[in-house]
């Protein structure tokens, strides 16, 4: 029988890869054909992203997969949620696409119409202060924009439109801008106009898995691959959790740990309720019978600032050894907001340190076990927050993605919360976004079929 192969396009805050999957003896195994940096830079004073240069590099990591004469079925991008682009009637981008951790969109959270509380006993979503929605009411404040736009998409909303032509927007990354109805699978007018937004940009919700059309003829040409492109769980953190190894009807936790680290739990039924909103969990929508109830942790963001702030002189695991070196033992709260864009990630922890009567970071080494033991402090907040939210006790908890490489950081997971760490898929983002890669291209039934086929992980304590 002839392998299905997939090119699977996952692309995170400081990285983006494409990666070709297949099955092999039932299990979806993964190989890297190409990478490339990615990152926010300064544009017109502003935070933004860009999204030609991504879509070059996709298209590099295409002809590598055809110089290999492979011939893949299907191509999906994965991406972070909220950040968006806008285009008018003849495809053009309206505006710049501005990073989520840019401030623009500071302080509308606290003047919207609608409280967060409000929006989420609608649809079960808390959002942050940069989501999508704030975003807009700044460009309905400050620009012509909004009157301008034919159509909002996401990120792998376009970088798709940008491979086939055809505008699509899917659910997983839709959550993200906090006014859908997942239940109905459709940006909610009402709350939309609630918002004071126009309506006419946001079109029709696909579920994860579906085939949005076929690469165009120029693509086609130039990248010398002919396949279709699939939407996955297009949100990143919803891809993962599509890998999390978990059996068939078990209670457990996870761990999506990459630049965000993504906390929660797996529910039947999305979790509306006042005490949700209190311990700042959030529902996102994953299958009809599946949802993630789930917080985001600032998570390795603030070694890979670090790591960068030194000029990459050190590897990650050089930083490990050099924290797990370190007797410091205090804690700061890496939720805090002067750590999501400092100019020195260093610098930013030493002054919270003095500010709070901390002891000082004596060295690099100081700098980085105050930063590990504090995200594992903070997991291990988070994990009693939810059980007393679910009302249950789990025993073990699975870190996915790129993180769950970090072995002292899972070991100080499994001390802070007395749970057992079982660690991988590291490629749980890409392996995701291929189990729904291979259930459009109907070699699973469903996504639940597709679990099946996830690697197995290892236990880390």
């Amino acid at each position: 029988m002839e392998k299905t192969y997939c090119l699977a396009v996952d692309i995170g805050a400081s990285s983006g890869r494409v990666m070709l999957g297949s099955l092999e003896g039932g299990v979806i195994v993964t190989e890297e054909l190409h990478r490339f940096k990615n990152g926010a830079q300064m544009k017109n004073g502003h935070l933004c992203w860009d999204v030609e240069m991504m879509l070059r590099e996709i298209k590099i990591g295409m002809k590598k997969c055809a110089e290999r004469g492979i011939a893949p079925k299907s191509i999906g991008i994965d991406c972070f949620g909220v950040d968006f682009v806008l285009i008018d009637e003849e495809g053009n981008v309206l505006g710049d696409a501005v990073a989520y951790r840019d401030n623009r969109s500071v302080g509308y959270r606290e003047s919207a119409p609608l409280t967060p509380a409000e929006i989420f006993m609608k649809n079960g979503s808390l959002g942050s202060w940069f989501s999508s929605v704030y975003q807009l009411m700044y460009l309905r404040e400050h620009t012509d924009l909004l009157d301008k736009a034919a159509h909002f998409m996401h990120l792998p909303d376009y970088l798709n439109y940008r491979l086939c032509g055809v505008v699509a927007n899917e659910l997983t990354v839709a959550q993200t801008s906090m006014v859908i109805d997942p239940e109905r699978c459709a940006f909610d007018g009402e709350l939309l106009e609630k918002m004071n937004l126009p309506t006419r940009m946001f079109g029709k919700l696909s579920r994860p898995a579906s085939v949005v059309g076929r690469l165009t003829e120029e693509v086609r040409a130039e990248t010398g691959i002919d396949c279709v492109v699939v939407q996955p769980c297009e949100h990143d953190t919803v891809s993962a959790m599509a890998a999390v190894p978990r059996r068939e009807g078990e209670e457990c936790l996870f761990i999506s740990s990459g630049t965000w680290s993504m906390l929660g739990t797996f529910v039947e039924r999305p979790l509306i309720s006042e005490r949700a909103i209190e311990a700042g969990y959030s529902n996102m929508y994953l299958t009809p019978t599946c949802n993630g109830l789930l917080r985001g942790i600032t998570g390795l963001w603030m070694v890979q600032s670090i790591k960068k702030e030194l000029g990459d002189a050190y590897t990650f695991d050089k930083l490990c050894e050099l924290a797990e070196n370190s007797d410091y033992k205090d804690i700061i709260d890496v939720d805090d907001k002067v750590f999501v864009a400092p100019e020195s990630m260093i610098g930013a922890v030493e002054q919270y340190l003095a500010d709070h009567g901390l002891p000082e970071a004596k060295g690099i080494g100081d700098v980085m076990n105050c930063v590990y033991r504090s995200l594992a402090t903070k997991y291990a907040e988070n994990v009693i927050k939810l059980e007393r939210l679910t009302g249950k006790n789990y025993d073990r908890i699975y870190i996915v993605g790129g993180g769950s490489r970090d072995t002292y950081l899972n070991r100080l997971t499994a001390e802070f919360t007395g749970k057992q760490v079982f660690a991988g898929p590291t490629e749980a983002t890409a392996i995701g976004n291929i189990a729904a890669q291979l259930t459009a291209c109907g070699i699973f039934a469903d996504l639940g079929e597709a679990k099946r086929a996830i690697p197995a992980p290892r236990r880390a304590n």
